[in-house]
């Protein structure tokens, strides 16, 4: 037996996205580059990839998911029917124009609008049509579906719609104007929880994705992950939720759960990369839609308990505002009483890491442009000092004085310029996201000070950061709007004209 091979022969099954000869070709000569295959048989009607040889079946799959392909182990324990009738996979009856691109291909499938797939195989042409390229041998060529490739240990949830629709808000096309869209979730598994959504917050992101600001947009999008509600219905495995909990769904709703960080708690850094709350593909094709709806199901891993007494509208910025701020304040030492802290900007973010700040007994210092913001930094929200940080004169005035420091401003700062403000091993955290970081290295070395970045925060800590905030009676800064309100509110948000977190008022306005 050659050396480095398995003690006994493997037969590894794949299912493999595969729609033409120009997949299994690229398939195939990915499996074969590896040494101890024997053997391969593709099956591309059934989209089904058996390899034997003295091989690991992990090399296997990661082999086929570098060509391009998605793939997973094969999940089906008989061989699944064949459906060859259009009728079985589609509900549409709409005469709206279809695009020709292979959305099913590349990541998107649009079971919300045509229905469940019953299994992901190829059907006749009128099926199989709806969804080629221009040319149907492209995905042998073009490394655009990579893209989409699906975290190898995710963990699969059912993909079955629930029985009852779902209403919410969708954009439609980048113009980011969003209006009523029914759509349907998936069927309640055994380890999910259903709430009824009774509010949920507002973010920058849900701009930059209804815009399509990064390119990468599905559209019909439903956004929002802030979000609170009532559990309507658990799952028979459930056990840390019942009927009629008060709870909330932050920034992701699934990961691998295997991984060294989501073994932490620390799912949002997910080694296979952690699924959006919306506009994520999920396990099974479809793509996640947010808040801005009646309901969500979701793992019970991936909701978080809202403390009791608690106003579920004043919890919802908590979920990505809150979150965002108190994870590298808590992981930077932020919370030792008598140490200083600098918060660059006072908006959604900033406003929160002030209180976070009072609340750990820190000296808090607020850094802004506006003028206009000093009132309520001092008065509002209790910092102990306000600083214009385009005033050089104010700013030199305070070289050495700070522990921290925490960026939450959007545009771009003069590094140096904070670099100067901190103690020596001070920090400086970014949470805002500068077109550029740039520096004198001089600067940072010279002191032993530190930049750091930072995005939300794992579940363990979010249900912690929640209990913080109950028993410390932190709440944020909300105007609560109804649902027919979110062009509007979208469009102050561009113009920073919310003071501070604006949150839809779901329950009662969404008919």
């Amino acid at each position: 037996m050659p050396r480095g091979r398995p003690l006994s022969l493997q037969t590894v099954e794949l299912k493999v996205r595969m729609c033409c000869p120009g997949c299994e070709r690229v398939v195939k000569d990915a499996v074969l580059k590896l040494r101890g295959v024997d053997s391969v048989k593709i099956d591309v009607e059934m989209e089904k990839v058996t390899v034997m040889g003295y091989v690991d079946r992990k090399k296997v799959l990661k082999a086929v998911r570098r060509s391009g392909k998605r793939a997973e182990f094969w999940p089906y324990p008989n061989p699944p029917l064949y459906f060859t009738s259009s009728n079985n996979y589609f509900k549409d009856t709409t005469t709206e124009y279809k695009e020709s691109y292979n959305y099913w291909r590349h990541g998107y499938n649009a079971t919300d609008k045509y229905g469940t797939l019953p299994i992901t195989q190829r059907g006749d042409d009128k099926v199989s049509n709806l969804f080629n390229d221009d040319n149907v041998y492209s995905c042998s060529i073009i490394s655009i579906s990579s893209l989409f490739v699906l975290p190898s240990r995710i963990i699969v949830m059912t993909s079955a719609s629930a029985s009852e629709n779902c209403l919410g808000w969708a954009a439609r096309d980048p113009s980011g104007v969003l209006s009523p869209y029914e759509f349907n979730r998936r069927a309640v598994s055994s380890d999910d929880v259903l709430l009824d959504i009774a509010f949920c917050g507002m973010c920058f992101a849900d701009v930059v994705w209804t815009r399509n600001i990064l390119g990468t947009s599905k559209y019909p999008l439903v956004p929002g992950h802030e979000i609170t509600g009532i559990v309507r219905e658990v799952g028979k495995d459930v056990k840390h939720f019942k009927v009629g909990d008060h709870v909330g769904v932050g920034t992701y709703v699934n990961s691998c759960r295997e991984c060294e960080y989501c073994c932490d708690a620390l799912e949002v850094h997910c080694s296979e990369g952690a699924i959006n709350t919306f506009d994520g593909i999920d396990v099974d094709g479809t793509v996640t839609k947010g808040g801005y709806s009646s309901y969500i199901v979701v793992n019970e891993r991936y909701c978080f308990r809202i403390p009791e007494n608690y106003p579920l509208a004043s919890a919802a910025p908590l979920l990505c505002a809150g979150i965002t701020v108190y994870t590298p304040m808590i992981r930077h030492n932020m919370n030792q009483p008598g140490k200083s802290l600098g918060v660059v900007g006072l908006g959604g973010l900033g406003h929160l890491a002030v209180k976070f700040g009072k609340a750990f007994g820190l000296k808090v210092m607020v850094f802004s442009t506006s003028i206009s913001k000093r009132e309520e930094a001092l008065n509002l929200l209790g910092a102990d000092k306000f600083v214009i940080s385009s005033d050089e004169q104010q700013m030199m005035a305070l070289s050495k004085s700070f522990d921290f420091i925490i960026n939450t401003a959007s545009g771009d700062i003069p590094f140096d310029t904070y670099l100067s403000l901190l103690k020596t091993a001070g920090v400086l955290v970014l949470v805002g996201f500068p077109s550029e970081v740039k520096f004198i290295p001089g600067n940072l070395i010279l002191g032993m000070k530190s930049i750091v970045g930072s995005v939300t925060g794992g579940t363990k800590q979010t249900q912690e950061m929640l209990d913080f905030c109950a028993s410390h009676k932190i709440y944020p800064e909300i105007e609560i709007v109804p649902i027919q309100y979110v062009n509007e509110a979208l469009e102050r948000l561009i113009k920073k004209d919310v003071k501070y977190r604006f949150v839809i008022d779901v329950a009662n306005s969404l008919k």
